[in-house]
């Protein structure tokens, strides 16, 4: 399965292989495109991220509620409280098949694979404010960012919050991204850095975007060995 979504999650997509002829411009290829929106079982049309569990279902977070995609229809997922989500593609199956979410300002769910809820709320530590991002380091760590700068840790049930004092530049979202060899990566504030031994440490100057208004910075992993940076239209090895 390979999927199509906007960035601003506007709307979902799902291709999928098939052995029909849909159209003659289409003839050599084996795909073609379907849309689901909330007629066909999602809770709104507005998607804020999507990931696919090690047992093969694919959970969809929109605005207003989790859902489980089984290739057939949408599977509604209660959760703790309110079921916003937040915005920010916040969510992640991690190498031990837990599901990850981000409330809209309601802390984190962990969700294991037998169905079973953990609630990371503010009382534990986490920022009241909107997640950004939620991302699995090379030890099994989920690092969380928010829009307004701030990044947790959570290991187990311990809830770390990193600031400048331990070495993030400070001031924007951050992303984050592990390499091949588990070591994390960050962009926050134009700089390029790594995370060792309980520390951020700001490697490069970012050089700056060819696009106007706010940096668009994001950041991963290459199968290859090494990061791929983006910076607006711009995209770095």
């Amino acid at each position: 399965m390979a999927l199509l979504c906007s960035m601003k999650a506007i709307q979902f997509s799902l291709l999928v292989l098939t052995l029909f002829v849909v159209h003659p411009a289409a003839a050599k290829s084996p795909w073609f495109v379907r849309t689901w929106q909330s007629d066909e079982g999602l809770p709104d049309n507005s998607v804020a991220g999507i990931c696919q569990t090690p047992d093969g279902f694919l959970w969809v977070a929109t605005l207003t509620g989790l859902v489980r995609f089984d290739g057939l229809q949408f599977r509604q997922i209660r959760l703790p409280g309110d079921n916003r989500l937040a915005v920010g593609q916040a969510i992640l199956s991690d190498r031990l098949g837990r599901l990850w979410i981000a409330k809209d300002r309601g802390g984190v769910i962990c969700m294991d694979a037998k169905g079973g809820l953990t609630h990371f709320s503010p009382r534990e530590g986490l920022p009241d404010k909107e997640a950004r991002r939620i991302e699995e380091d090379g030890e099994g760590g989920i690092w969380v960012s928010f829009f307004s700068g701030e990044v947790v840790r959570i290991r187990g049930s311990q809830v770390r919050q990193f600031t400048r004092e331990d070495g993030l530049p400070g001031g924007e979202t951050c992303y984050l991204a592990h390499d091949r060899t588990g070591l994390l990566w960050f962009t926050q504030g134009g700089w390029l850095g790594f995370f060792r031994e309980e520390r951020f440490h700001p490697l490069h100057k970012l050089p700056p975007e060819r696009t106007r208004g706010e940096r668009s910075e994001r950041i991963a992993g290459s199968r290859a060995g090494g990061l791929w940076v983006c910076l607006g239209s711009q995209l770095y090895t």
